[in-house]
């Protein structure tokens, strides 16, 4: 049994550079969906308002229309009221929930580029160094390791393009809001279960401390690796387009359509996260 036990930890274990890349990618997948649900809130609201616009715009024509023609005020307001109801209640929220689906889709292709490259032998801090080396290799950076990784740091800065200094932060962001995501869900698993057999309160604060160590361990496993890995790529495309000779505007405009679009949604994901619900 203890082999056949072990069989199974060393075969799982050989697979870790198939489900890392995974695990990095449903984190960075789950913060995303966070963020798209404020997002549909977001273009419901901004439906309501271009359609109340245009509903009143669409009046006023009509009304000058009738007047000019001299149409009768019951078949204008019949009209107007037709033209009202082209697009009601129901378009305007199907027309934002598929928006925000549109968005969330396009933000897991954009960001899981960086972290569906990472590889098992970068979760180490030994093997950190070592890739933060092979990086800065082709500048002769490559020294103390305890150095490595501030020269990496110092290369960003000395070359700030907008997706050395913002995926990273974005990436962390939404592993963040994932990591709330989940403990929020391993709490209520855990105190719906304990409460049949526990009290109240000891099955609260038991399911608090699960959620406690749900969200650190999603934190450090997932969320530190994943922006690790976004400073890692965002750093590599930045030396590979300075070595092809790309101009400064064109290492600087890169990224930036994924970057403004991403970056609000992060935010509104953190804003989901509500981390402090996990104290009280």
């Amino acid at each position: 049994m203890i082999r056949l036990l072990e069989s199974i930890s060393r075969f799982a274990g050989s697979l870790r550079w198939l489900f890392m890349p995974l695990g990095l990618f449903a984190t960075v997948a789950v913060g995303v969906h966070a963020g798209a649900d404020a997002v549909d809130d977001w273009l419901l609201t901004a439906f309501d308002w271009l359609d109340g616009r245009c509903d009143r715009a669409l009046a006023a024509l009509l009304l000058a229309a009738g007047d000019l023609f001299g149409v009768e005020a019951s078949r204008i307001d019949g009209w107007v009221f037709g033209a009202a109801s082209v697009v009601d209640l129901r378009e305007r929220a199907l027309l934002a929930r598929w928006g925000a689906v549109a968005l969330e889709l396009g933000l897991d292709a954009g960001l899981a580029l960086p972290v569906l490259a990472y590889r098992e032998r970068e979760s180490t801090p030994t093997a950190l160094q070592d890739r933060a080396r092979q990086i800065l290799a082709g500048r002769g950076l490559a020294g103390n390791r305890r150095e490595d990784l501030r020269e990496l740091l110092r290369a960003v800065l000395r070359d700030p393009t907008p997706m050395r200094l913002l995926l990273p932060p974005i990436i962390a962001l939404v592993a963040i809001a994932a990591a709330s995501r989940i403990a929020s869900e391993v709490q209520a698993v855990t105190f719906s279960s304990l409460s049949l057999i526990l009290s109240v309160a000891t099955a609260g604060t038991v399911a608090r401390f699960a959620a406690l160590l749900a969200l650190g361990g999603v934190l450090v496993s997932l969320g530190g690796r994943a922006t690790l890995q976004a400073l890692f790529w965002a750093h590599k495309r930045a030396e590979t387009a300075q070595r092809e000779g790309r101009s400064t505007f064109s290492r600087r405009s890169a990224g930036l359509v994924l970057l403004a679009i991403s970056l609000p949604v992060a935010c509104a994901a953190l804003a989901t996260a509500r981390l402090t619900s996990f104290f009280r």
